[in-house]
């Protein structure tokens, strides 16, 4: 299934794997620059400021807060000037970590242009208006730059919010206010609204496309026990009333355990 933003949990798992290997080198990344160049990524977020810069660990929690595209391509442009090679590197991580149904493409999880689109308006007839329909159904002009099983997503998620409990934490901070390295402000609230409608969430991830429909998954501290609980391509508005629904199960199942 097509995972959207999830997949910045990964972009921000290599990266501070990455920053690690940098800070025993004795030049890790302290500070980040906000970097624009890809228009795409405005889809969303406008907030950020392009040529700002910002502590490292702070736009790690903004990205994950906002769900933000520019901190995404951001962080990975500090760190390698090439998505494509990033992206590799985050294929790489899953796969030797022994999971076999993630790819990925980009760090953001923001779907990338279909190079076999070709429904071209300006070449659509009468005669040949059916067979274009078709074409554009079979060849969109956007595709998922990730995609991985809700099971799978289930076990590497509770297996990064245990390795790295910051990135937990930062995924349900409600709302804060951050300071760019000039002192300048900005304003955060969560996008994942499960975190005012279920108790004891310790960690969460939103994404949502047009390609992906409404992703939404958690951990969840019930009786001194986790349980992730993962909704793929469901709406904006129903993946949060899956979750309530597969939560409410998950407690009672707890209990009975």
């Amino acid at each position: 299934m097509p995972l959207a933003s999830l997949a910045k949990i990964v972009t921000a798992t290599v990266f501070l794997q990455l920053n690690s290997f940098r800070q025993k080198a004795g030049n890790p990344i302290e500070k980040i620059q906000i970097s624009k160049r890809n228009t795409g990524y405005d889809k969303g977020d406008r907030d950020l400021i392009d040529g700002e810069v910002w502590k490292t660990e702070n736009l790690i929690r903004y990205m994950l807060i906002t769900s933000s595209n520019f901190a995404a391509e951001s962080l990975i442009k500090s760190m390698i000037d090439d998505e494509f090679s990033f992206a590799t590197l985050m294929n790489k991580t899953v796969k030797d970590w022994g999971f076999k149904s993630f790819s990925f493409t980009n760090g953001s999880g923001l779907s990338i242009p279909n190079p076999n689109y070709n429904a071209k308006i300006s070449n659509i007839t009468l005669a040949n208006l059916g067979n274009s329909l078709d074409n554009s159904l079979d060849n969109p002009k956007e595709i998922p730059s990730a995609y991985g099983s809700a099971r799978e997503t289930a076990v590497l998620f509770s297996y990064i919010f245990n390795k790295i409990p910051f990135l937990g934490q930062a995924s349900i901070i409600p709302g804060a206010t951050f300071l760019n390295w000039s002192g300048n402000t900005h304003d955060t609230v969560n996008v994942n609204q499960s975190l005012t409608q279920i108790p004891n969430i310790i960690a969460g991830k939103t994404g949502t496309t047009d390609e992906s429909g409404g992703n939404v998954m958690i951990v969840v501290s019930i009786n001194q026990k986790k349980y992730a609980i993962v909704v793929l391509g469901s709406t904006i508005d129903a993946r949060y009333t899956d979750l309530m629904a597969l939560a409410a199960s998950t407690e009672a199942f707890a209990t009975l355990k």
